[in-house]
Formats: structure tokens, C-alpha cells, sequence
């Protein structure tokens, strides 16, 4: 019986040993006005689940390709920083929508990790904020997804090739 023990508890213990995932590229961090921000380059090592979850977010089925690139420090600042005028308008648009301007308020205390990949010839950032509050912040440097977070979890995309933000959505939805 120790035998039979000290045996699943070898097997056990070398299977954890060969589960670990080496991180082949780290995620870079921007760090902007106090609020973190990580981006997940092409090479970072995507888990099974974390691919199912990105496919779910930009309505690709699991058989197509999902082709992640990897982007200039200076091409993500600028995506980045443009978030703050695309939320301006939005508001402006939806004058009604409480999330919104909560998000607005609060974005200071928002962490977020930006995914760029390959979609119809075009290079789309997804963006994906995550709040953080002052004395629970969650750890950002894995991915991080929630579908049900009411404001303190949106996304939204970014389209290089128009230069546009869209799809905004809070909560898993907009």
C-alpha cells in the first residue's frame, strides 16, 4: 500500500513538473498616469482556455486561425492613449448609459491588457479593462477574463488599418 502511495505521489508531482508553461515572451507592461497596462505579444503562451475565451470575444469559430502580432511599444501608446476621446464621445452619444460615464469617472482605477491580432487584413487591437480597486487589485499579467462584471469590466476594439474604436462592450455587452 506505501508503495502504491509513494508511487501516485511521484507520477503526481513529476505530471506538475511537466504542466508548467515556460513563458517563452513575457507580457510588456506600459505604465501610464498610475494605471498598468499589459500587452500580450504573439509568442506569449496562450492556454487552451484563454483561446477559447479570445474567440468567443471576436466571433471566431475554433477552426479558424487566430493569428496574434505583435505591435511597437509606440503603436500601443498611441491606441492607448486615444481611449480617453473615444470614451468622451461615446458619453455624448449615449447620454443614458450610467455605465458609461461611471467608467469615465473611474477610469484612472482601470487596469487593462490589449491583445493585437490578424483579422480580415486588418490589425485589431482588442482592449480589455479590468477595474482595480485601491485595495484589491487583481493580478493582470495573465489574461483576465469576466462575464459578468457589470462596469468594472469592458472591452473594446481598435482597427489600425481605420484607425477607429468600436464595439464597446461593458460587462459582455454593450
Amino acid at each position: 500500500m506505501k508503495f502504491i502511495i509513494l508511487f501516485i505521489s511521484v507520477l503526481i508531482s513529476s505530471l506538475a513538473v511537466t504542466a508548467q508553461i515556460k513563458v517563452v515572451c513575457p507580457a510588456d507592461t506600459i505604465v501610464e498616469d498610475s494605471v498598468d497596462c499589459v500587452f500580450f505579444c504573439k509568442d506569449y503562451p496562450y492556454s487552451k482556455p484563454v483561446l477559447l475565451h479570445l474567440r468567443m470575444l471576436i466571433k471566431r469559430k475554433y477552426s479558424d486561425t487566430l493569428k496574434f502580432v505583435n505591435l511597437s511599444m509606440d503603436t500601443l501608446s498611441k491606441v492607448k492613449n486615444g481611449i480617453d476621446s473615444f470614451l468622451t464621445e461615446w458619453i455624448k452619444e449615449n447620454e443614458n448609459c450610467y455605465p458609461c460615464q461611471n467608467i469615465y469617472t473611474n477610469y484612472k482605477l482601470y487596469g487593462s491588457q490589449l491583445f493585437a491580432y490578424e483579422f480580415e487584413g486588418d490589425t485589431i487591437v482588442l482592449m480589455n479593462y479590468i477595474f482595480q480597486h485601491p485595495e484589491e487589485k487583481r493580478d493582470i499579467s495573465r489574461p483576465y477574463f469576466m462575464t459578468d462584471g457589470w462596469y468594472h469590466y469592458w472591452q473594446v476594439r481598435y482597427s489600425l488599418k481605420k484607425k477607429k474604436y468600436y464595439n464597446l462592450e461593458i460587462n459582455g455587452k454593450a
